[in-house]
């Protein structure tokens, strides 16, 4: 049985592999991501407004968060600007 690598180099043999970090790889394209870019997750809203995850929850709506599936997500600069910071 062949491994994988070599599967791999038989069918691309022009295949250049980086193993890079994720942080790496967004310097290297150039797509480093900036803070208030990311969203964040109920737990991170709740710690910097030192309230409760429930009242993250609560609230959602109304602090604009997002609705991605199941998970509910938040920009920074949106919550600032919906509690009027």
């Amino acid at each position: 049985m062949e491994n994988e690598d070599s599967v791999i180099d038989s069918r691309m043999p022009n295949l250049k592999v980086f193993d890079l970090s994720l942080t790496e790889s967004q310097v290297a394209t150039g797509k480093e991501k900036r803070a208030e870019d990311q969203l964040l997750t109920v737990a991170e809203v709740a710690t910097r407004l030192s309230v409760s995850r429930n009242w993250v929850y609560n609230h959602a709506d109304a602090i604009g968060g997002y609705r991605l599936g199941k998970y509910l997500r938040f920009s920074w600069p949106r919550v600032l600007e919906r509690l009027g910071r």
